[in-house]
């Protein structure tokens, strides 16, 4: 996997492993651009792993959506 993605959130929670039990580490705002390489679920909630060894959720255990997936940079694909 790998992935270009765009935030699509007004600011989205970095952290050092795939869950809320995890630090905190930072923050995204909307729009910033980035390559996810990774993913787990982790209790019905998605997390992608961030080309910089973070992680994200993407998509919440109640269906909200975080990121926009532009462009799958192994396949030349655009979603």
């Amino acid at each position: 996997m790998k992935w270009r993605v765009k935030v699509d959130t007004e600011s989205l929670t970095v952290r050092s492993g795939p869950s809320t039990s995890y630090r905190a580490i930072g923050y995204l705002k909307e729009g910033r651009v980035g390559i996810v390489i990774d993913s787990k679920s982790v209790g019905g909630a998605t997390w992608y792993k961030w080309d910089d060894n973070t992680w994200s959720c993407a998509k919440s255990s109640n269906g909200d959506v975080y990121l926009k997936f532009e462009y799958n940079l192994e396949t030349d694909d655009t979603n």
